[in-house]
């Protein structure tokens, strides 16, 4: 318990001092390793239940009035990128994140070619929700507005663009559904 609370102060102490951020909520009752990287604005919650571990090398970032909330007995494992930009990000419970997985739910304009797309702002913001006992492979990738089901196992390296039903297998780039779990 005495490392929990320890490593939660360090994470507050760090934000604090490099970014002068005042939280809302930041409330861990599972376990972040060293070495994981939360920013989390003043308008934002950030929730992790209890049981769950999140890796170190992963980075997750809540602004403008966002929420990242992860479920119980979720593993989220190295170097992975969630950010929730005036949304939500819900993790469910008994999930595995393999590596290298990006769940990212907002992105940025780009219909003027005459301005830079850096400066035309981001207008994509879209809910994500993950269901319990969720598999997602390694290096795949959630883009905003997707909803992904109970029970889904999504390849590696896929990339996520649409809802999921429940108890499918999907894969690819679009990602598809390639069979269910269901018999």
């Amino acid at each position: 318990m005495k490392s929990i609370k320890r490593i939660i102060w360090s994470v507050l102490k760090r934000l604090s001092e490099y970014n002068n951020y005042l939280y809302n909520l930041i409330e861990v009752k599972g376990r972040l390793y060293p070495g994981v990287y939360v920013k989390i604005s003043k308008d934002s919650i950030f929730l992790l239940d209890s049981h769950s571990v999140v890796k170190r090398g992963t980075i997750i970032r809540a602004k403008n009035d966002s929420k990242i909330i992860i479920g119980s007995c979720t593993s989220i494992n190295e170097n992975n990128n969630i950010r929730s930009d005036s949304s939500i990000i819900q993790i469910g419970n008994n999930c595995m994140i393999a590596q290298f997985v990006s769940i990212i739910s907002s992105g940025y304009n780009f219909d003027d070619p005459s301005v830079p797309i850096q400066k035309q702002g981001s207008s994509v913001k879209k809910d994500i929700i993950i269901g319990n006992d969720v598999w997602i492979g390694s290096g795949a990738v959630i883009l905003p507005g997707v909803n992904i089901g109970d029970g889904v196992v999504i390849g590696a390296g896929s990339v996520v663009t649409n809802n999921v039903k429940a108890f499918s297998v999907v894969a690819g780039n679009p990602a598809r559904i390639i069979s269910s779990r269901m018999k």
